[in-house]
């Protein structure tokens, strides 16, 4: 979140879903963390380059339960949509 607001928030009904772009400067489990405490309910998580996304995959192994099975949290990064 920048300055505690996500970069894209969509809500549909009562679902909730939270666009992060990740530049690697920010603490993305933090990030993540505030989305859950503010009731999202999917988070998807945008890497500006595969370093980025690979860098947030090993963060997210490190701390496998921060979702806890209360939100979905999709990972891709911006390459892949260029492939």
């Amino acid at each position: 979140p920048v300055n505690g607001n996500v970069d894209v928030l969509v809500i549909n009904g009562d679902k909730k879903i939270a666009v992060e772009v990740e530049t690697g400067k920010s603490d993305v489990i933090r990030n993540i963390e505030k989305c859950l405490k503010a009731g999202i309910d999917e988070i998807v998580i945008v890497a500006v380059t595969s370093h980025v996304k690979e860098r947030i995959e090993r963060d997210l192994r490190k701390r496998n339960s921060v979702a806890d099975g209360k939100a979905k949290i999709i990972l891709s990064s911006v390459h892949a949509w260029f492939a």
